[in-house]
């Protein structure tokens, strides 16, 4: 598959908004497997990372760096703090232009 920015926009935001709904799932290899699929050969199980490269740095970050709202998703320890996190990305993701 040819991933364009729209393809992995669509994407990501298809993951990240399921992952808001769902915030019991702690990580990307417990989504459903039609969705893990859909990222599982992508650089960081990532539509964004697989078509930016990430080289220099998150493309939903200001700033040069890996991406923070990923990183807290991860650590948070509660459904709450998950979809708080999951939320942040979708809208960040929404507002990315491609």
């Amino acid at each position: 598959m040819k991933l364009t920015k729209k393809k992995a926009k669509k994407i990501c935001l298809e993951i990240w908004k399921y992952l808001r709904t769902f915030p019991e799932i702690d990580t990307k290899m417990d989504l459903p497997e039609k969705l893990f699929n859909k990222i599982k050969p992508m650089r960081g199980e990532c539509p964004l990372c697989e078509i930016l490269e990430c080289s220099n740095g998150c493309p939903l970050q200001t700033y040069n760096s890996g991406c923070y709202d990923f990183e807290k998703w991860c650590d948070a320890k509660t459904w709450r703090g998950r979809k708080k996190y999951a939320s942040i990305i979708v809208e960040k993701v929404k507002a990315w232009d491609v």
